[in-house]
């Protein structure tokens, strides 16, 4: 047996619900709630950023990002605040499942 043993932190900093780090940067991120866009953004969108979605008025995109990144926000128990020029958009009627 040998007397080199590796150094184990006693109690390891737990992440927030829903989150991970970033391998290459430490950064902090969550999902969007669509894997493949998770993807093309280096694995989710970190903690704390913005993130701006321009509508397409030939399809809708956009409201089924939202409902997704919402649906997955309030599953972990995020806080999310939504900032949208329509008025008619009623989001608790828009969430999957």
């Amino acid at each position: 047996m040998s007397s080199f043993r590796k150094r184990v932190p006693e109690s390891q900093t737990k992440l927030p619900p829903a989150t991970r780090l970033n391998p290459h940067s430490a950064q902090l991120l969550v999902s969007t709630g669509v894997p493949s866009l998770d993807d093309l953004l280096g694995g989710g969108l970190p903690v704390g950023g913005i993130l701006m979605i321009e509508e397409d008025r030939q399809t809708g995109y956009s409201n089924t990002l939202l409902s997704y990144f919402s649906s997955q926000a309030i599953a972990a128990g995020h806080q999310l605040c939504v900032v949208n020029a329509d008025q008619d958009v009623d989001l608790k009627t828009q969430l999957p499942g």
